[in-house]
């Protein structure tokens, strides 16, 4: 800590927060309350006994007491996260954390207003010691022995979750996940947009910003409902072909009086489109629902999209907690019993492991461990390490949860599963449902596979509903190659585990020959021209070629260019790479 002593010369702002726990699985069960944490949620206030030394007191601006609270924190946006110090991808968390820690350190707008620390979750602060010194953690921890902090947050799952709060007249949560992540840059650009202002924005966790409308010949704005809890919902003019969606507007009226008559205390507020049918109004006009006019274009500007609609649940904080093309009554009831809405799936996170596991086999592999793992980008994922370890290999597993655009219709849940390229070798329906909500067969899941199974994530998933929809369920299987289609996006830029070694391999290869031919025509036109690194340097930047997608470093070794890590490219280069 001499390090940060020297740094620091007045009261920071900087503060990691690890939860640790004594149990190896990662997944760590415990009995607390009925409801979770979410976002745009205060986070509750704790305290445990102190064990931080007085450098690591000294980090975080407060004074070394006997006890360690939250409240004591004066930082604008805090970091925590919980973390085990015997779960593996906690470990290997630590650089991620060491790196934002010190990136926190060396900006001082972040100093001043941003704080990250760690609590380990059912350890003793001699294990968090032990932790600290064998993998260089050089973050505040503070030790969770009895899980009581841990518990606060009514989170059933285990290690690590990552909470981000901005500090205003409480702490709220602004952002949350659970999982590892492979860098520090999601945390820090949250960081970033927080500390610039209120955080005001239309995104769950955000501060709703203001609106008013006009209705009943009256002029009204979020301050006439501060307090209360409302559903804003800026319909489309657009028709859905479907009969049932919920994205139609008269579908949706529906369900928000639905949602009204079971939860009496929610406001509805609809803004009216240029289309919106004056029939309509008179049909369901209600007390709690306000059918208004927008005051100005910039309300609709702010909350409205162009071709579909906008509803967003607004907490009685101020705070939106959903944003949605539409709301389903199945959806509110997990809305406002549990504040924000996300598709649950319908197993916990040891059942979906021990299910790709079990799935993978029946493939004919040998699982060596499962495990979460949380991308760059912030998607989740599982990765499957294979046997045997002298060649190992891995498999790629994702579980999509898709709302359900039918009112009277479930949620959907199934797994995709991808080989080291990128290839969908299994199809997964965990809970997907048809007419009646009846479960899919075992017919119906050969048929989506049959279409799927082999194509890579890489390829176009168009839907054509009467040729590709399981019988009576076109808006599920519709959920299913929209995820494939995004699925393009999600692992676009996913590096880690070998995934599509190959096609980053050709990537650097086809910047190392644009280099050597730029060289080349250098030479050419510069007889005294030398081809070195300081050369080499020179070209990258004049280029503005990425170098190597794994991070690999290039040198110049004889006149030909050597990546770190993948090498020499024997191959030699064909075609005018360098001029594409």
């Amino acid at each position: 800590m001499d390090m940060v002593r020297d740094i620091r010369t007045s009261k920071k702002n900087v503060i990691i927060l690890f939860i640790v726990t004594i149990q190896i699985p990662l997944l760590l069960l415990m009995a607390a309350q009925s409801f979770s944490v979410n976002i745009g949620d205060p986070f509750p206030s704790f305290s445990e006994p102190n064990n931080l030394s007085s450098d690591e007191c000294f980090s975080l601006g407060i004074e070394c007491g006997e006890e360690f609270s939250i409240d004591d924190l004066v930082q604008e946006c805090i970091v925590m996260e919980f973390l085990n110090v015997y779960c593996h991808t906690c470990r290997m968390q630590v650089e991620v954390f060491n790196d934002l820690f010190h990136a926190i350190e060396k900006d001082p707008v972040l100093l001043e207003k941003a704080c990250v620390f760690g609590i380990a979750v059912g350890n003793s602060p001699e294990e968090v010691d032990e932790f600290k010194r064998d993998f260089g953690a050089v973050y505040p921890i503070v030790a969770d022995p009895e899980k009581k902090v841990f518990n606060l947050t009514g989170n059933t799952e285990g290690t690590p979750h990552t909470y981000i709060l901005r500090k205003e007249e409480i702490n709220f949560v602004i952002d949350y996940h659970a999982g590892g992540v492979s860098s520090m840059d999601r945390y820090l650009s949250r960081i970033k947009l927080s500390v610039r202002g209120s955080f005001t924005g239309t995104e769950p966790g955000n501060k709703a910003p203001g609106y008013s409308f006009n209705s009943g010949g009256m002029v009204f704005d979020e301050k006439n409902f501060a307090g209360n809890r409302l559903i804003l919902y800026f319909p489309a003019d657009r028709k859905f072909s479907l009969e049932i969606d919920t994205r139609n507007t008269e579908n949706q009226i529906k369900v928000l009086y639905k949602i009204l008559n079971k939860f009496p205390g929610i406001t509805v507020i609809l803004f009216k489109s240029p289309g919106f049918s004056p029939d309509l109004e008179k049909k369901y006009e209600t007390p709690s629902f306000y059918f208004g006019e927008p005051a100005d274009k910039e309300v609709a500007e702010t909350f409205a999209s162009p071709d579909k609609p906008s509803i967003y649940y607004i907490n009685q904080h101020g705070r939106i907690a959903f944003k949605g093309d539409a709301i389903t009554l199945y959806n509110a009831q997990n809305i406002l019993e549990t504040v924000e809405y996300k598709p649950s799936p319908p197993m916990n996170e040891r059942d979906v492991i021990r299910l790709i596991d079990e799935r993978i086999k029946k493939l004919g592999r040998k699982v060596f461990t499962t495990e979460k793992f949380i991308m760059e980008n912030g998607e989740k994922i599982y990765v499957t390490a294979l046997s045997p370890e002298r060649n190992r290999a891995f498999l790629f597993s994702r579980f999509e949860s898709k709302p359900s655009l039918c009112d009277v219709c479930h949620d959907s849940h199934f797994i995709y599963v991808l080989d080291p390229e990128g290839k969908i070798v299994d199809f997964i329906p965990v809970s997907m449902t048809k007419k009646d909500n009846i479960l899919w067969s075992e017919k119906d899941e050969q048929k989506i596979k049959s279409l799927i199974v082999g194509k890579s994530i890489f390829d176009n998933f168009p839907f054509n509903p009467r040729v590709d929809a399981v019988s009576t369920a076109t808006m599920t299987s519709s959920l299913v190659f929209e995820s494939l289609n995004q699925g393009k996006e999600i692992f676009g830029k996913f590096k880690d585990y070998q995934f599509r070694s190959d096609h980053w391999k050709k990537e650097c290869f086809g910047n190392i020959c644009k280099i050597e031919q730029k060289a080349e025509q250098m030479k050419k036109v510069n007889k005294n021209f030398v081809f070195d690194d300081a050369a080499l340097n020179a070209l990258v930047s004049e280029m503005k070629i990425p170098g190597c997608p794994q991070g690999g470093l290039l040198l110049v070794v004889d006149g030909k260019v050597l990546c770190s890590f993948h090498g020499f490219n024997t191959a030699g280069c064909r075609g005018k790479t360098a001029d594409k």
